[in-house]
């Protein structure tokens, strides 16, 4: 595919750096750890405010020609600060703001660069533009629990790998401008930057479409095609690029990091359909559909789901807000993963089945 590496200018590249008097001289430079941008550097949920033109908002149904809004974005810093920001938004979410009629639709928080002074301190420090993920319609409690449910599965991959997108979640208010009320306060959450994840893996994001798992690295695909398997995950293509984010890195294949559960059978929400061209009926049916590995290929990473079982299960019994009932389901279903991976029969069909 166009863009990624040969393998004879690889060879001469590495012996070219070998053979370099300037770094025969030097010794090895110690690898420094990528730093963490103040949003991503805990866990703990955090209160925030955002005032805008909502009414607007929410009536914009313009896919092809998008708008920004201004807004005020309210946060406490990690010194204890409150901090005033102004903020331009602009809306996501095609399928959700036409088919389900979003209040507070799913948005892009862009920050000015003009204002970059005024974020010194503060939990946004160093960022320029951040998704952040809305419970779309307030009038329902389940649209929050699809979003915790969401985050949750954002914060098991963390436990798996590094390369995989941060996420925090807010406890948003939502405000109409001039407005002295507010519409609602619910369960949000931003997403690391694509960029700022690829170079906190020591890469950079490449966005060349029609990559193969030949192109990937080897344990990062399996341990993503067996993840998505994990939450029940259909919507996603590594060739098209389609919820997946390849970054680049000098001197080997790429890495890969998935994103966009919502349509995932754990998150079990009730506007999400499979394909029709996938043999399943419900999004809650699991069907491998990543890299073909061999028993011996998939073997370290069972076993790293294994290890990693109690810590995962530990993140949705401590998690805010999570509905008893949704936390009884969700463990459930990861229980029938857990199941399988103790038979071998099953793993061959589900697995080694799915690529013949």
């Amino acid at each position: 595919m166009p863009g990624f590496s040969s393998a004879a200018r690889g060879l001469w590249c590495s012996l070219a750096l070998l053979y370099s008097p300037a770094l025969l001289a030097q010794a090895p430079p110690e690898k420094e750890e990528p730093k963490v941008a103040p949003l991503f550097a805990s866990n703990d949920t955090v209160p925030m405010a955002l005032s805008a033109d909502f009414r607007a908002i929410s009536k914009d149904k313009d896919t092809l020609n998008p708008k920004t809004y201004p807004a005020v974005l309210t946060a406490r810093s990690p010194d204890g600060k409150v901090d005033t920001l102004k903020v331009d938004l602009s809306l996501r979410g095609h399928f959700r703001r036409s088919r389900l009629g979003c209040d507070i639709p799913p948005l892009r928080v862009r920050f000015p660069k003009d204002e970059k002074e005024e974020r010194k301190g503060s939990l946004f420090k160093g960022q320029s533009s951040l998704k952040l993920i809305t419970h779309c319609n307030t009038k329902s409690k389940d649209f929050e629990q699809y979003i915790l449910q969401e985050y949750l599965a954002y914060r098991a991959y963390n436990v798996l790998t590094d390369v995989s997108f941060r996420a925090r979640l807010v406890h948003m208010t939502y405000r109409q401008s001039g407005d002295t009320g507010s519409i609602g306060t619910r369960f949000a959450f931003f997403i690391e930057d694509d960029e700022k994840m690829a170079k906190r893996n020591g890469g950079t994001l490449d966005k060349t479409q029609g990559a193969s798992w030949d192109d990937i690295k080897r344990e990062t695909g399996t341990r993503l095609s067996v993840f998505e398997y994990f939450i029940g995950n259909t919507d996603w293509s590594l060739p098209y690029l389609h919820n997946i984010r390849l970054v680049h890195q000098e001197g080997g294949p790429y890495d890969a990091a998935p994103y966009d559960f919502d349509w995932s059978g754990v998150v079990n929400a009730k506007y999400a359909f499979p394909d029709y061209r996938l043999p399943i009926k419900s999004v809650r049916q699991r069907l491998y559909r990543g890299a073909c590995r061999s028993a011996q290929d998939l073997a370290p990473i069972f076993d790293q789901f294994r290890a990693q079982r109690e810590a995962i299960y530990q993140l949705y019994r401590s998690a805010p807000g999570l509905d008893p009932g949704q936390l009884k389901s969700t463990l459930q279903y990861y229980d029938d993963f857990y199941r399988l991976l103790d038979s071998p029969g099953k793993v061959r069909d589900e697995f080694a089945g799915a690529c013949s």
